[in-house]
């Protein structure tokens, strides 16, 4: 977790490259983000929370491993609306490149290395693409991933999983109920 100097910086980051690439992007920020970051846990998560790393914690996805494999999004995302994001408890603006992927694409090749997430407004699917250069994706993204070149001919490993949605976290108080014993040495 980066402290809100670190997360005022990263903003400024994106705002300034854009600027300087002369790259159309919209900041959402405040409620809009929190609101769009509760229907992601909710459409991709497999808790009902936010877990750190978020692309350690959905539903359903599928990872490859390839150097700049964001590139691979391309035909994918087009020239439709991208929205730009990092973990949750990182940055709490969102950017939204409304000219897709040839922007996004700009800008990328001219940002240092970051994790980064990619959505559409209707949040059809959900990418990651982070550190270690794994391409994680979900939602829709996961049939065209599947069906991409480099992992219909065996060139970089394809990995899928699913998981059981997970009950949200039990309450102290549920907790109590539950295991009695566990607690009856502690004063309420």
């Amino acid at each position: 977790m980066i402290d809100s100097s670190a997360k005022y910086l990263y903003s400024k980051y994106v705002r300034a490259l854009a600027q300087e690439l002369e790259i159309e992007i919209i900041e959402m920020t405040g409620n809009a983000v929190k609101e769009l970051q509760e229907h992601i846990i909710l459409r991709y998560g497999y808790q009902t929370y936010y877990a750190y790393p978020l692309h350690d914690n959905l539903l359903e996805d599928c990872s490859l491993n390839q150097e700049n494999g964001w590139l691979l999004l391309k035909d994918f995302i087009q020239y439709d609306p991208v929205c730009l994001f990092f973990e949750f408890e990182d940055i709490e603006n969102y950017f939204i490149f409304p000219k897709g992927f040839p922007d996004l694409e700009r800008f990328l090749w001219e940002s240092y290395c970051f994790v980064f997430y990619l959505t559409n407004p209707e949040l059809e699917y959900l990418a990651c693409f982070e550190k270690y250069n794994n391409l994680i994706g979900s939602g829709t993204l996961i049939e065209h991933m599947r069906n991409l070149e480099v992992v219909k001919t065996d060139q970089v490993p394809f990995h899928y999983q699913k998981l059981e949605k997970q009950p949200p976290p039990l309450t102290l108080e549920e907790l109590k109920v539950m295991y009695p014993d566990a607690f009856r040495h502690f004063k309420d």
